[in-house]
């Protein structure tokens, strides 16, 4: 089986699908949360840890996944991760 790189992922899409994954019960906590979203891509796509990682730094760069809590308190708290595949920084 040929494993995607990070580029080849269309990031819209990724986050539909983890709109979906996470529809019942979202990803909660900076760094669980994360997690949680990396296992989730490493689920979608069957690449590397290190592929995913990239993923989920994108989508988070790009703004297509954002954390709700304070970021000072890192894993404090249990607000969740919210997705949207079409968010501002993005035409």
């Amino acid at each position: 089986m040929n494993h995607p790189e990070a580029a080849e992922i269309d990031l819209r899409e990724a986050t539909q699908c983890l709109q979906k994954h996470f529809e019942r019960v979202p990803p909660v906590g900076y760094v669980t949360g994360k997690t949680a979203i990396r296992d989730a891509i490493l689920d979608l796509y069957e690449c590397s840890m290190e592929t995913a990682e990239a993923i989920v730094d994108q989508l988070e760069s790009r703004g297509f996944a954002r954390y709700e809590g304070d970021m000072a308190e890192l894993d404090q708290g249990t607000l969740p991760w919210l997705f949207d595949p079409t968010p501002p920084c993005v035409s």
